[in-house]
């Protein structure tokens, strides 16, 4: 729903086009609202293409240890909190957010706020991945975004604890097979000394 505020400006200058070729204006007025129209038009494409641009270089990651959140393109600006300092985390959703199913997210932490994270896709889901990092074996990670094909490779590698396990290496290669780190995980487990 990152994408939502794009549309209205590309509705009106749908509207107005068939609208001033359906009333058969006389060629100057027809060519006033043509005009208007590829100008919301332009409108409603750069929002667009700021909104893809933004969600491309957005990445959302909580492994068990922190919550990382990455933003930008050329200048990127990574915010951590330790997973232990998390004190609450809040869920905004409009009626139209739950019906699409996206929200805004605000991490509190000890001595801390993180600004609100807007229309992030999922919200309950990454509320819980934070408030349920106690529970489960081995490096638990849930990786969210505003759409991103978000790195849950890198993620998961990194709540790694210990690179050398074997189980948790085994579990890496389970879940990405053809991952960033498959080649060191098998090389790591091929070295490691015959177990009795």
């Amino acid at each position: 729903m990152i994408f939502l505020p794009g549309f209205p400006p590309l509705a009106a200058a749908l509207t107005i086009a068939v609208w001033a070729a359906a009333l058969g204006l006389d060629p100057g007025q027809t060519r006033v609202a043509y005009a208007f129209a590829g100008i919301l038009a332009v409108v409603g494409i750069a929002i667009l293409l700021a909104r893809l641009v933004m969600r491309g270089s957005t990445q959302f990651a909580v492994t068990n240890q922190r919550i990382v959140v990455k933003r930008g393109l050329l200048a990127v600006h990574t915010i951590e909190m330790n997973i232990d300092k998390v004190e609450s985390v809040d869920v905004d959703q409009s009626l139209l957010g739950r019906m699409l199913d996206f929200g805004t997210v605000t991490v509190h932490g000890t001595g801390a706020r993180w600004d609100p994270i807007g229309l992030l896709a999922d919200p309950l889901r990454f509320r819980n991945a934070i408030t349920s990092h106690g529970q489960g074996l081995g490096p638990r990670v849930a990786a969210m975004t505003p759409g991103a094909a978000v790195d849950r490779d890198l993620a998961f590698w990194d709540a790694m604890a210990d690179k050398n396990d074997g189980d948790l290496l085994e579990e890496y290669l389970i879940r990405f097979p053809q991952g960033r780190f498959a080649n060191l995980a098998r090389t790591k487990l091929a070295r490691r000394p015959p177990q009795p």
